[in-house]
């Protein structure tokens, strides 16, 4: 690895990797989100073809916005 050639502590690429598998997490639950947000009436057609599912009040991208706080 880098950090071995340049004398770096090991918790230099630890760093790096934590940072890296969290900025990928928050970006997929917001590129989720906002995928949600925009196909809010392609899914509304979704849902008139199974009518045994239930409703929900609120839709989940407003719920993931309100939790990260944006």
């Amino acid at each position: 690895m880098a950090s071995y050639g340049l004398s770096l502590p090991i918790t230099t690429p630890l760093t790096y990797l934590s940072l890296f598998g969290v900025s990928a997490f928050v970006m997929r639950g917001a590129a989720c989100t906002i995928n949600d947000i925009f196909d809010r009436d392609l899914d509304k057609g979704v849902g008139e073809s199974l009518p045994a599912r239930p409703k929900i009040l609120v839709h989940p991208g407003v719920w993931y916005l309100t939790l990260a706080g944006v």
